[in-house]
């Protein structure tokens, strides 16, 4: 009886540990990167991103590095290309160059192109843009339909974005074309403007 109580017990501390360490590698297994602004040179955003070598406890997305040293989340979610050359930034806007206090960037976070800023609030849907999505879809010029992209951007080979740069009068246009077969064709290309006072 005692002999079978005692393996009980060994069997109980094995699954305890084991459990603990499923666990605590879920909770480790992040790295962060903190990205450099290209006009000015502080360091508005820090990604968190998946890596099993990674010893960052918070959950992948972007944080906001504010003055007195706090980081919250701006936005939850897998960044496409964290950790790689471009570190998953694909665009910082120049009206953050212009003297602005607001800095704002694109990046693709759960398979979602996302337009966000330093002034981005995760409780606030308004202070992001998802492009696609039902709060912004695209518009079809011809029609004026509404189009919701529904399939995920996977790849960083799959879009292709290009500024026009600061013009005081108009801002700054971003052209982004995706790479999705359709119905009616085998991408989308969408502009947008942004400006200093976005």
């Amino acid at each position: 009886m005692a002999k079978s109580k005692l393996i009980s017990y060994q069997i109980c501390i094995q699954i305890f540990f084991t459990v603990y360490s499923i666990v605590n590698s879920k909770v480790f297994a992040n790295s962060s990167i903190e990205i450099k602004s290209l006009y000015g040179g502080d360091i508005p955003y820090e990604i968190v991103y998946a890596d099993p070598k990674g010893t960052d406890t918070r959950a992948p997305g972007v944080y906001l590095l504010k003055n007195r040293g706090d980081s919250p989340l701006a936005i939850g979610g897998d960044v496409l290309g964290a950790g790689r050359n471009f570190n998953g930034i694909l665009l910082q806007s120049t009206i953050s160059s212009r003297g602005t206090n607001k800095q704002e960037a694109l990046a693709v976070v759960d398979g979602k192109l996302t337009l966000f800023s330093n002034k981005t609030n995760p409780k606030n849907n308004k202070t992001k843009v998802v492009f696609g999505s039902k709060n912004t879809p695209l518009i079809d010029i011809l029609n004026q339909k509404e189009i919701i992209l529904s399939d995920p951007i996977e790849s960083r080979d799959d879009i292709s974005i290009f500024s026009s740069g600061y013009h005081q009068k108009i801002g700054e246009i971003i052209l982004v074309s995706i790479r999705k077969t359709h119905q009616l064709g085998n991408g989308y290309t969408f502009a947008f403007r942004i400006n200093s006072s976005t």
